[in-house]
């Protein structure tokens, strides 16, 4: 049971962006509808994918800074402080836009992909420069900073091209 639990909180943003997924296709086979399952995706993104991951990031790299400078590949630094406001920030935002709209959810996608996607090109930049291929720098981590927003994006396009703005 120990190393299911690690396993789930080492893959953490993955278990959120599956589960994201996985409860927007059980809306569209229950409703057969694609802007019922997409307002679930947002919802799931926003609640899951930003929300709890955001607040998992900021518990980490301010509580738990020596384990998760360990985890990227990094030394330990006070700067990890920093990293954990954003992350509060952006996991405060996507828990909030669960209840709010898509345009809540489009602001929300600015600070999220600004975050990550940044995050993810300083992930790339370590790999090359300095050969880092710890897990929370090469592995799972790096994966969901791209995909998180690029899904969230694609969701809010289809809304708005929908006319759909409620959630």
């Amino acid at each position: 049971m120990d190393k299911i639990i690690a396993l789930i909180l080492e893959n953490f943003t993955v278990v959120c962006l599956v589960l994201s997924a996985a409860s927007s296709v059980v809306a569209f086979i229950v409703t057969r509808n694609f802007n019922t399952a997409n307002r679930v995706l947002i919802k799931s993104m926003m609640f899951l994918a930003v929300g709890l991951s955001g607040i998992w990031g900021f518990y980490y790299h301010a509580f738990e800074p020596e384990m998760s400078a360990a985890f990227i590949g990094w030394k330990n630094s006070p700067f990890q402080f920093e990293v954990a406001m954003a992350n509060l920030g952006m996991g405060l935002a996507g828990i909030i836009g669960f209840w709010r709209t898509v345009e809540f959810a489009l602001a929300t996608w600015v600070f999220t992909a600004s975050f990550l996607w940044g995050a993810a090109y300083g992930h790339v930049k370590q790999m090359i420069e300095t050969g880092n291929m710890a897990a929370g720098n090469a592995g799972p981590i790096f994966y969901t900073d791209i995909l998180i927003p690029l899904v969230l994006l694609i969701a809010i396009i289809y809304a708005k091209r929908s006319n759909v703005n409620a959630l």
